[in-house]
């Protein structure tokens, strides 16, 4: 048996990330035995981190590891319960939702109907959603597919893991909604588009660049950063990506670029959204960027 006491608090900042990460590598040698993630010092997690914790069990029982969650509080109990997340687990679903949860969600290669549906409605559906154009939503809907897109296609990997939480409490009432999966990393897929080797951070950057692209022949691409990014500039919002020892953080008071210490084998990507945001979003009618009308 293997025991991880998690920490007090659980959420996106970098160092909580890199937390995680290195739990992940740390168990990368164990088969077949039973991993206990201990909660008793947890007084806060952010649900969505449920999407890496979902990656993160799919990792572990690929290797026939058994997972159990222990001395869990009621109150983190009932939001991971909330969230369906511990549905997919031990312990029961909860009668009660809520309107600042994006449930906790598991896609196949084949599930683009069911992944599209989700972002439609438990995403952009929300009612606390900056208000915005039919055009610009189906943009963003179609970036937010590529993400998904690129996993499956490029990524090799087996599933793609979602969740996402609002914070009502906070001052710009931000939504947090993260996409996670296991397989190639942006480095490997850029690198290897290029032909030169370049750091993590450097790839996230050049993936964020509008019209690059790795996909080749008649597959599309290229729609998977760049309206998001003018979105976040004027919605104050943010983006954080993980993959493999590149991260990289995008809001509209600049860039932060980073290499962590024990790479992610694949990608967390995680979009913050300003809930509190009243303005209105359209679509440039010459180019694809994003026009505040208010």
């Amino acid at each position: 048996m293997v025991h991880i006491k998690l920490p007090q608090n659980i959420s996106t900042k970098f160092a909580d990330f890199e937390y995680l990460i290195d739990v992940q590598n740390y168990l990368k040698k164990n088969h077949s035995e039973q991993i206990v993630f201990d909660f008793s010092s947890v007084k806060f997690i952010e649900a969505n981190i449920c999407a890496f914790l979902g990656a993160l069990n799919e990792d572990l029982t690929s290797r026939n590891n058994t997972i159990r969650y222990i001395n869990v509080n009621p109150l983190i109990e009932d939001l991971l319960k909330r969230n369906n997340y511990f549905s997919n687990n031990e312990i029961g679903k909860s009668s009660l939702r809520s309107d600042t949860i994006v449930n906790y969600n598991r896609f196949g290669n084949k599930d683009e109907n069911r992944f599209i549906s989700y972002i439609e409605n438990d995403l952009l559906g929300k009612k606390y959603f900056p208000k915005h154009s039919k055009d610009l939503d189906v943009l963003i809907l179609r970036c937010i597919f590529e993400l998904f897109d690129n996993a499956r296609l490029h990524g090799n990997c087996k599933f793609i893991h979602t969740c996402g939480q609002m914070f009502p409490n906070k001052s710009s009432k931000p939504l947090n909604f993260s996409i996670v999966n296991l397989g190639k990393t942006i480095k490997q897929k850029v690198s290897h588009f290029l032909g030169e080797n370049i750091s993590g951070s450097q790839a996230i950057k050049w993936a964020l660049i509008k019209g690059n692209t790795t996909k080749v022949g008649d597959l599309s691409g290229g729609l998977g950063f760049d309206v998001l990014v003018s979105f976040m500039l004027v919605n104050n919002g943010c983006i954080q990506i993980i993959s493999g020892k590149g991260y990289y953080e995008f809001t509209a008071m600049g860039i932060i670029e980073k290499e962590l210490n024990t790479g992610f084998n694949g990608t967390i990507i995680n979009l913050v959204f300003n809930m509190e945001d009243k303005s209105y979003y359209s679509l440039d009618d010459s180019v694809v960027t994003v026009t505040n009308l208010f």
